[in-house]
């Protein structure tokens, strides 16, 4: 027999799936979790706008994103406002049931005419000492050195490139097809 928890929150997950990008229950990741329980305009706005675009571009990016999304949700916007723009600018986005791979296992969003392979991805400040500096004051001066900003963004394009490479491999990437990385830095301090 089911536990009433697991049943009430079986239920809250499905209603909450059908008119939203959000999932009720415990999650990992503190910015979901502020965004969805947050009672501030802009929370009220961020839910709103990832729910239309969740609307709009589900179809062109990975079918568990709403369930990574309580776990990396700066990863998961990255790539459905990398979508939505590309639909806002007039580009066709091609539907992933339609890409020819399976399980994720291929680059994140495909644009038809001219045919453009998108991996898009979210530079952090990593950790240890090439980390970005987290820890400053608003206002405050400070000596900039870019070497970990440009070290963080290398790190990136070295591991997504690899990706690619990978999918060029394994003929998911057609030789001549065009290839992007789309760098984020949503998750990077406001300073950067």
């Amino acid at each position: 027999m089911m536990k009433p928890h697991f049943v009430v929150q079986n239920l809250l997950n499905c209603l909450f799936s059908m008119t939203s990008f959000f999932r009720a229950g415990d999650v990992a990741d503190p910015m979901y979790q502020r965004l969805r329980d947050g009672t501030q305009e802009p929370h009220y706005e961020g839910r709103g706008y990832l729910d239309r675009i969740w609307q709009e571009c589900s179809p062109y990016i990975d079918l568990d994103a709403p369930d990574k999304a309580t776990r990396d949700l700066a990863s998961v916007f990255w790539e459905l406002h990398l979508a939505h723009a590309l639909r806002f600018a007039g580009k066709d986005l091609v539907p992933r049931h339609r890409l020819g791979y399976k399980s994720n296992k291929g680059p994140d969003l495909f644009a038809a005419d001219p045919e453009v392979w998108l991996e898009a991805v979210v530079v952090r400040p990593g950790t240890g000492a090439d980390a970005l500096d987290t820890e400053l004051e608003f206002g405050k001066v400070y000596d900039y050195n870019p070497d970990h900003l440009v070290l963080r963004l290398r790190s990136v394009i070295r591991d997504k490139s690899a990706k690619l490479d990978a999918y060029l491999a394994d003929g998911i990437v057609k030789p001549g097809q065009a290839t992007v990385i789309a760098i984020s830095g949503v998750a990077l301090p406001w300073r950067y």
